[in-house]
């Protein structure tokens, strides 16, 4: 059933609900607020929080087409966006569109495991 969900996404890029499911598109952000976390920020503009992002996908700008349940019954102490559990989650373009696209959020500074994205 997942799979006929996620097919419903059109590569203008879009984010839809459906009960506990959300599948859709977006860009991988780091936040830094705290020790500093992922999220997602989805072409809807709503903020995703994984509660365990693949080290593969913690890349900031990174554009992924996902699919999460929605987590509402577990509290943690990020309070930035909606908490969801990762269902499936791949790459479909490897930063953001435009500068523009970053919605104010900073990215890490650059380390070995964490390169800073191209100017």
């Amino acid at each position: 059933m997942v799979v006929a969900l996620a097919a419903c996404v059109t590569e203008s890029g879009e984010v839809a609900r459906e009960g506990d499911r959300v599948w859709g598109t977006g860009s991988v952000r780091y936040i830094d607020l705290e020790s500093g976390f992922y999220a997602i920020r989805g072409d809807d503009g709503r903020i995703y929080t994984p509660l365990e992002l693949p080290e593969a996908f913690q890349r900031d700008h990174l554009r992924v087409r996902f699919t999460a349940r929605l987590r509402p019954d577990i509290l943690t102490i990020v309070l930035t966006g909606e908490l969801v559990e990762i269902i499936s989650i791949e790459r479909i373009w490897p930063f953001a569109d435009s500068p523009s696209d970053l919605g104010g959020l900073r990215a890490p500074p650059a380390s070995p495991r964490h390169p800073a994205p191209p100017a």
